[in-house]
């Protein structure tokens, strides 16, 4: 792709990134509530205390028609519905930070993404723990987070600090802003050739530091920092995996379809390689979301692009899209507590499960009108104050 590309309408938007969005996060909450929350109680247990056997019986497992779909749809293909979810999350954001990121200064492009992130996690999080300790004490359980965990949930920092994870899905919030900090730099660095090759150079050096990290060398220097360096190889892994988003952006502006289907390609071959590298330098320890996950998700981005996703029906998809990110802080484990409830009262697992996502749906469009909303206003006017 030629580096001289077309700079994007500020005001543009894309229609069917919301409903992308949304299909991401019922992705994800299916898997964690249906799935998860309906078989695995070890899981469950770490966050309610409460669960130590499956909420819905023993027989719940055989019982329950998602897994059997689940099993039909995804696992026949190698691909878990969560992990699907989480990568598709991953390109979308790819997709639409180059654009905000050329928008406005580096300095700009932070300061709304401190917004955009910070304020709702860390309210959610303290939510979150909130409802836990009423819910703990009330089933009588030991509590488990605490105030510092608490904190240090709020800035998605959990690994750092070796400390519980209050929400379970802050893993993928690290990523983001280690995404964010990445674009940034590499915008500032690289100027306008960001707009063309330097998107792949940004993938060989994910490659490229991915491969030191494996390296024999870095095993002498202690368990500590080898456990540290795998974990940032982790986090460059996604990042080269969302970077295909940002390559995809490109080519939907530019339609330079041919050469940019080509880096497309070649930037997905550099993400593999990173996996692999990563996969094998830390015994094939998973990171969240495989490669087939991968592949899924990169199927479902094309297919959006290609239809448009502006149908009249998808409406209330787009609504979702536009709550999802309260929506993804909320879900777990507020709906594994709803699922409790529900099989007390007997209501049974598909009762409970609709009752447990429409719950967190409602807290979600709530928090999204009292937190999220006015937290991105404010993040906005302070960035143009930095004119």
């Amino acid at each position: 792709m030629a580096d001289s590309i077309e700079r994007p309408v500020v005001s543009q938007r894309f229609i069917f990134v919301d409903s992308l969005r949304a299909i991401a996060v019922l992705l994800v909450i299916w898997a964690h509530v249906m799935l998860i929350g309906v078989n695995n109680p070890d899981t469950v247990h770490n966050w309610v205390p409460s669960v130590s056997s499956p909420i819905f019986g023993v027989n719940s497992v055989a019982e329950n028609v998602h897994d059997k779909l689940c099993t039909e749809i995804f696992f026949s293909l190698g691909v878990n519905p969560g992990g699907l979810g989480v990568a598709l999350f991953f390109l979308i954001s790819g997709f639409v930070i180059v654009q905000s990121v050329e928008k406005v200064s580096v300095r700009q492009f932070m300061v709304q993404r401190f917004f955009r992130i910070v304020p709702t996690c860390m309210l959610a999080v303290i939510f979150v723990a909130l409802v836990t300790e009423l819910f703990c004490y009330v089933t009588q359980t030991r509590q488990p987070n605490s105030l510092k965990s608490v904190f240090v949930s709020g800035l998605a920092m959990n690994f750092y600090g070796g400390e519980f994870s209050t929400i379970p899905v802050l893993w993928t919030l690290e990523v983001e802003i280690a995404f964010y900090v990445f674009m940034a730099a590499m915008t500032a660095t690289l100027s306008s050739r960001l707009a063309g090759h330097g998107l792949t150079y940004c993938s060989l050096f994910c490659l490229l530091v991915i491969s030191v990290f494996a390296s024999p060398m870095m095993h002498a220097l202690g368990p500590s920092l080898v456990n540290l360096t795998n974990h940032w190889s982790s986090l460059l892994v996604h990042i080269s995996f969302m970077l295909i988003g940002s390559l995809i952006y490109r080519v939907y502006l530019s339609r330079a379809w041919v050469s940019g289907i080509f880096s497309i390609l070649a930037s997905f071959v550099i993400y593999w390689l990173c996996l692999e590298i990563h996969l094998s330098a830390t015994s094939n320890q998973g990171i969240g979301a495989s490669f087939a996950d991968g592949v899924a998700a990169l199927v479902l981005f094309s297919a959006g692009i290609l239809t448009g996703l502006k149908t009249r029906w998808l409406k209330f998809l787009r609504w979702v899209g536009g709550i999802s990110y309260p929506l993804y802080l909320l879900h777990i484990p507020l709906a594994w507590m709803v699922l409790v409830v529900g099989s007390k009262l007997g209501l049974g697992m598909n009762i409970s499960g609709v009752l447990s996502i429409a719950t967190v749906v409602f807290l979600s469009w709530i928090a999204h009108m009292t937190i999220e909303g006015p937290s991105q206003k404010l993040g906005k006017q302070l960035a143009r104050k930095l004119l």
